[in-house]
Order: C-alpha cells, then sequence, then structure tokens
C-alpha cells in the first residue's frame, strides 16, 4: 500500500493505492500520532502480533492452548502473565515485562482516529480509494491489514506517515457562552509559518443578524481587521460584538494572506443566554378592616418590552404596619412574604437583607452595598448574633474580589474594564469600601486613594463634578441626577474618607 502525498492541508484529499491477490479483504484506518505517542492501543501492530503469536504452541498447554485447539486466534488487551516454563516465546527471549495494556487516552477534543475504510481488491489485483483528511493540524499514521482465503492474515510492519499542516492559520479562543446584550471579546490567534512576515486580513460574519458589531453600523454584515503577522509568532486579535437574540450565535471567522491565496475560516456555535434582571418597585394601600373581610389590589409589574418572552420569577413582600400589634395576613401560594410588625420583627427577618455580589461592575455593588447597611446596624443595636455577622463579613469579602476586576490603573471603575470610567459608580465603590474596610481586611488603602485622586481630578473649574461615563443601572443612583446632586454625593464621598478630605480640600 502506497500513499500519493505525505503532507496534505487538514480537510484536503489523498489517495491510498493497494495492490495485492485478486478479492483480498482490505482493512483500513488512521490514528493520531500523539495517541501512539502515549502507547495507546488502537491497532495490532507487527511486534505485538508476532509476540504473541510466539506464544502459541501446539506441543506446549499455556493460557491460550483449548482456542488453539479449536483453530482460533486469540489477542487480548487484558495483562496476561504467562507461565515461563511452559512459555514459547519466554524460551526464545520474546517474554517482555511489559503487558499490553489500555490506557486513557491524554487527549480529549481533537479527532483521533478516521478512514475506517473497507476495500476489496479488483480483479486487476489493485484498488484505488480517496478519503478526506480531517480538519485539523497534526500527524497521522495509516495501518491496514488484510485477510486471505488461502494466506490469512496479513499486517502492516509500518505504518505510513502523514502529514495534515499549513503554513498560515488561525485559532479561536471562544467562550462556552455569553449573555444576550452583553459586550464580550471574541479571541482568536494567528499563525505565520511563512518565512516572510504577512498582512493579514480577518473577517468576522454577521450570520444571520444574529451579532451586533460594538462601535460600527447596526446594519454590518462583517468587520474585517487588518494585521500584520511576523514569521513563526503567534499574533492575537479580537472582535467587540454584542448578540442580539437568546438560543446560539454563530461565530465565523476567515484570515487570509498573499490577496487571498493562503487562508484559513473557523466556524463554532457559543450557546446565547438570556441574563436575569432584578426590579424592585413599592405601591402602598391604606386599609382597614373592624372585621374579616378580602379586598383585592392590582398591581402593574411593569415589565419592560425589550424583555425576554418566557418564565419570569416575582418574589412578593407585604411590610405591614399594626399599630405594634401583629397583622393577621393570609399566606397566598407561590409568594414569598417577609412580615414587619415591629422592631424586633425587623431584627429577626435581617438575614433576608443578606445578599450575594455578583456580575458587573454596577450589579456587583448592588449587592455589596446592603451588607454594610446590615453590619453597621448590628453594630449599632450591639447584637451578639455571630453567625450573622459572619455570613454577612463574608459576603462583604467576596462582593469585594468580584469589584476589583472592574478597577482600573488610573484608580476609576467601571461596568466593564474596557468602557469609559464613571464619576458616580467610582464614587460610589471608593464610598462603600471605605466603610466596609471596618469589617473586613482586604480593602487595599492604596486603592482608595487612587479614586479619591481620580475623582478630584474630574471636578470643574466652577466646583461642579459631571458624569463622564455612563451609568447602565439608573435604579442603582436611586433618583440621583447629574449636576448638583452628583456634586454632592462626590463631595460627601470626599468627605468623609479623612485622607482624602486633607489631601483635596483645595
Amino acid at each position: 500500500m502506497n500513499i500519493d502525498t505525505q503532507t496534505v492541508k487538514p480537510g484536503g484529499q489523498i489517495e491510498l493505492r493497494m495492490s495485492g491477490r485478486v478479492g483480498t479483504y482490505v482493512g483500513l484506518a488512521a490514528y493520531d500520532q500523539g495517541s501512539l505517542d502515549y502507547k495507546e492501543n488502537h491497532d495490532l501492530f507487527w511486534e505485538e502480533m508476532l509476540r504473541v503469536y510466539n506464544g502459541i504452541d501446539p506441543s506446549v498447554n499455556n493460557e491460550f492452548a483449548m482456542f488453539h485447539s479449536m483453530g482460533l486466534f486469540v489477542r487480548t488487551f487484558d495483562i496476561i502473565i504467562f507461565n515461563e516454563a511452559r512459555d514459547m516465546s519466554a524460551r526464545n527471549g520474546w517474554q517482555t515485562s511489559k503487558p499490553i495494556t489500555k490506557p486513557i487516552s491524554p487527549k480529549s477534543n481533537n479527532q483521533e482516529s478516521w478512514l475506517w475504510q473497507n476495500v476489496t481488491i479488483g480483479r486487476n489485483g489493485t484498488s484505488t480509494t480517496i478519503a478526506n483528511v480531517p480538519d485539523e493540524i497534526s500527524s497521522w499514521n495509516v495501518m491496514g491489514f488484510s485477510i486471505d482465503p488461502k494466506y490469512g492474515l496479513a499486517i502492516m510492519k509500518e505504518p505510513i506517515q502523514l502529514t495534515s499542516f499549513q503554513p498560515f492559520y488561525i485559532v479561536e479562543s471562544l467562550p462556552h457562552s455569553i449573555n444576550i446584550d452583553e459586550e464580550v471579546e471574541l479571541r482568536f490567534t494567528l499563525f505565520n509559518y511563512f518565512e516572510n512576515e504577512h498582512m493579514a486580513d480577518v473577517t468576522l460574519y454577521n450570520v444571520a443578524n444574529q451579532k451586533e458589531f460594538v462601535g460600527r453600523p447596526l446594519d454590518d454584515q462583517s468587520y474585517t481587521q487588518s494585521i500584520r503577522v511576523p514569521p513563526y509568532v503567534g499574533v492575537p486579535i479580537s472582535f467587540l460584538v454584542k448578540a442580539r437574540k437568546p438560543g446560539e450565535m454563530v461565530v465565523r471567522v476567515k484570515a487570509s494572506i498573499n490577496l487571498g491565496m493562503e487562508t484559513d475560516a473557523v466556524e463554532k456555535v457559543i450557546p446565547v443566554n438570556t441574563e436575569t434582571f432584578l426590579r424592585t418597585m413599592m405601591e402602598s394601600h391604606i386599609f382597614y378592616f373592624d372585621r374579616y373581610a378580602n379586598e383585592t389590589f392590582r398591581m402593574n409589574l411593569h415589565i419592560p418590552p425589550e424583555a425576554v418572552s418566557g418564565p419570569i420569577k416575582i418574589k412578593f413582600r407585604v411590610n405591614g404596619e399594626c399599630n405594634g400589634k401583629q397583622c393577621p395576613i393570609p399566606i397566598l401560594p407561590n409568594c414569598l412574604f417577609l412580615f414587619v410588625a415591629n422592631l424586633l420583627t425587623t431584627i429577626d427577618n435581617l438575614n433576608n437583607l443578606l445578599t450575594v455580589s455578583y456580575g458587573n461592575g454596577e450589579r456587583n455593588m448592588v449587592g455589596f452595598a446592603p451588607n454594610i447597611v446590615v453590619l453597621d446596624y448590628l453594630h449599632a443595636i450591639g447584637s451578639k448574633d455571630q453567625s450573622l455577622f459572619d455570613k454577612a463579613t463574608n459576603l462583604l469579602g467576596q462582593g469585594y474580589q468580584n469589584q476589583i476586576r472592574y478597577h482600573k490603573t488610573d484608580g476609576s471603575f467601571s461596568e466593564q474594564v474596557y468602557k469609559r470610567s464613571s464619576v458616580f459608580l467610582t464614587a460610589f465603590v471608593a464610598k462603600s469600601m471605605h466603610i466596609a474596610s471596618k469589617y473586613i481586611s482586604e480593602v487595599d488603602p492604596a486603592m482608595l486613594e487612587r479614586a479619591y485622586d481620580w475623582l478630584a481630578s474630574k471636578q470643574d473649574r466652577s466646583g461642579w463634578f459631571n458624569e463622564v461615563g455612563t451609568v447602565y443601572n439608573p435604579d442603582m443612583k436611586g433618583g440621583l441626577r447629574n449636576g448638583i446632586s452628583l456634586t454632592s454625593y462626590v463631595v460627601t464621598a470626599l468627605l468623609e474618607n479623612e485622607n482624602a478630605k486633607v489631601k483635596h480640600e483645595a
């Protein structure tokens, strides 16, 4: 058996030519060289077959005697220990201390085998088959065996070496999944194995209008970037996109050099999840009953039109005031009630106010701040509930670690590190972290100082503080607006920190 080429591009075709006796059955397979390097027993090898065959002798009763007596030829992957006194292979020096075993392959993502074809030699004693090589860069061992009614089994002594390679290609480093409307950086790496540097054009396609390119026109169907790729060096390139709808997003990218003479393309499907947003609202209803009665109040949930259709989870809390007396409010199914009748009841339910911080730089602070309020309250009333102290402190530490991911080198904070910094968010973070430093030791004073320095640098000559970024979660501001409101908030944050007050009082 021979092959028409030893090197082929990934996804290319090869031609295998075989010759032998007419009617001979031939089995073909190809294995990744990396798997064979780890001694994975994918196939029958000449030396293994010879070792097992020499262990079978009609005059010797060994482990295979009962099979041989029935005219069967046996090979096993299990560990076999031959009796050396009776084993022909041991007398001839073929015995080995390494049993035939099948270890677990270290590779999990790449294709380990392919081809898997059966061929019958034709009337002229030859046969030809064409096969497509897997679309990946690797080295392959093409193996084969034949069975003839007269001459029996034949095995290739050495596999045919085949390499699938191309001098210019692109590799993806994509996330496992993304959230809808979340700005995500799609990263790729270009490799150039030519002798000279080349200018590469990399195009990301907007398949089925599933995405939008951040900073580009909304109707763009593709986005092309050009980048120089030196020889033998991996060069990273990225695209900033947002998924438009839940489900799946096809990522199709194409890279080319030499005016399209050398190209490579990658396509992958990424799951798009719907992000959960928590909206809080409060309505007050005054009613009086001097006897048992029922009354219905209709509430508009104000679900925004951009919300994705599907199940909506609602938490319903009732705060009742009955002049210090417990109010008999009926418990309705599928609703969660937090009943607050007096101060003691409020203390008992403080655990419900603790929140887990998560998400981007804004959403994380929404969950971070309430934990500070709970700790302040516990200290103010002299609470002895150590478990509640520990839980609140632990949540505070987790929120701090999450928030510093959105801290920039200039001291400011933003919703995402690649977005413009926000004056309000930075003041909110600095103010909250300063208070939190009373309860957790992780807060870095140098980080706080840089945040206050950045805030001071954003003050206008008139003394006002104007927002230079964007606050994407307006509910977080609690009605705070730009101008006098924002200026008052920033100044308050500066005055609450003694070091910042002294440093920036001018």
